[in-house]
């Protein structure tokens, strides 16, 4: 994984039983926190938030990409996994869900500071609405990755 590629992560997941997981299957460092808490500045040369930040409540989300905007270094990136769509709610599972439209969230990363760089179709097919984003902040990325899986609370 990252680690076996020369990079550092600091795993984080709102979920103490997803902390054990990560640590006892993977022996990762993983830690117990919210985006809430991701406070650091200039920690972190990327910032990996797949598909976490979709269970983020939409009025939360500019204070959460405004702190993972300040706790990237100069030119650090961030991946974001979403789901193309309009509206919040709870599935059949009660998982809480934000989806936004590519515009509307590109809006709000701008607002936060990110440079989005580029953009496509991620994966077409069958219920796939998805879209890929290159945002940017800076001018270039190597070394700490952040691992935010998860890290909110509804």
């Amino acid at each position: 994984m990252m680690a076996e590629r020369g990079m550092a992560p600091d795993p984080v997941d709102a979920s103490a039983g997803m902390v054990a997981l990560a640590r006892e299957t993977y022996g990762l460092p993983a830690r117990q926190a919210t985006f809430d808490e991701i406070d650091g500045g200039a920690v972190y040369d990327a910032v990996w938030a797949n598909f976490s930040l979709l269970h983020a409540p939409r009025a939360e989300m500019p204070g959460h990409l405004e702190r993972l905007a300040r706790a990237l270094r100069p030119g650090g990136l961030i991946h974001l996994g979403m789901k193309v769509g309009e509206g919040e709610g709870r599935d059949g599972l009660n998982r809480f869900y934000t989806y936004w439209r590519v515009e509307e969230l590109q809006a709000a990363l701008e607002a936060a500071g990110f440079a989005v760089d580029g953009g496509g179709p991620a994966r077409q097919g069958k219920g796939a609405r998805r879209r890929a984003l290159r945002l940017v902040p800076g001018d270039g990325a190597a070394g700490r990755i952040a691992l935010a899986r998860g890290a909110w609370r509804t």
